[in-house]
């Protein structure tokens, strides 16, 4: 989470820290549990390097399945959102291949109201996607009390319908 000032290391299944290592010291990853170990979140560190490519900047948004944090894709000098099932959520099986599904209907899609998918890939155990970055905040960023004008949310509900369209053809 932003602020955290945390090393590069992994932590095993009983929160034990531990080095990772992939070949060379700059690639550790740290993928720590939050609330000491309990497994409710997972954290990835600022700083932290996934699959040699991704550098993890902050974390942007966490759910019921994942959290998604901003990253640099170091070759290529861009920002991507990845996107990683929790802890608790990373053992199963079931969890992996709904993310799976997700990305690969991601994949089939390509319309203005779907964020884009650039990757999908397995690591330590967990699965992550590599999402296009789209600023602007969340939806519930924009629904401020007492609702929206109904315009403005005849609007933003006719976004979401046309991409849910375009995911379910």
């Amino acid at each position: 989470m932003p602020g955290h000032d945390h090393d590069k290391t992994s932590f095993d299944d009983a929160g034990t820290p531990s080095p990772m290592q992939r070949g060379h010291d700059h690639e550790a990853t740290a993928y720590g549990e939050v609330d000491g170990g309990s497994g409710a979140t997972v954290e990835l560190a600022p700083g932290t390097i996934v699959r040699s490519t991704y550098e993890v900047l902050e974390e942007i948004g966490r759910g019921g399945m994942g959290a998604v944090y901003k990253a640099m894709h170091t070759g290529l000098d861009t920002e991507v959102a990845l996107k990683v099932l929790t802890s608790t959520l990373a053992g199963s099986e079931q969890a992996k291949q709904r993310m799976l599904r997700e990305a690969k209907a991601l994949a089939r899609v390509r319309h203005p109201n779907v964020v884009g998918i650039s990757d999908v890939f397995e690591e330590s155990g967990n699965v992550f996607l590599v999402l296009e970055l789209v600023n602007g905040g969340t939806l519930a960023d924009r629904v401020v009390p007492g609702g929206l004008p109904v315009g403005q949310a005849c609007a933003l509900v006719g976004q979401v319908l046309a991409g849910l369209g375009a995911l379910h053809k």
